[in-house]
């Protein structure tokens, strides 16, 4: 007998096993893996795969000092994990920092993912 755990499509994120076997692994920053996480998961529910915030809003969201944040977002752009599109505007509240986040974009058939539910 199999079981099956239904949850709604945008309750729940798949995340890339790569992401954990090879990518999260190689971070120096000690909260640089959760601040990936909270992106990718922003990212995945985006059909541009870009998430704009500023640091400031990141920080308020995953309950972070705004220097640790900074620090981490130089270490994702430097391991190629998170993409600057766009910069932003000091204290503008609309022409926010843009970034992409690569290994968002997923194929359900194709690769192999595991389902972590939302932030």
């Amino acid at each position: 007998m199999s079981y099956r755990v239904q949850i709604p499509k945008g309750q729940w994120t798949p995340f890339r096993n790569e992401v954990f076997a090879k990518e999260l692994g190689n971070l120096e920053e000690n909260r640089a893996a959760a601040l990936y996480l909270f992106l990718y998961d922003r990212a995945y529910h985006r059909p541009s795969n870009a998430v704009a915030a500023t640091v400031s809003e990141l920080a308020r969201s995953v309950n972070m000092d705004q220097r640790i944040i900074k620090k981490c977002l130089r270490e994702l752009r430097k391991n190629g994990l998170i993409q600057k599109i766009r910069s932003g505007i000091r204290r503008s509240r609309t022409r926010k920092d843009v970034s992409k986040v690569p290994l968002a974009m997923l194929d359900l058939k194709q690769d192999s993912w595991t389902p972590i539910p939302r932030v």
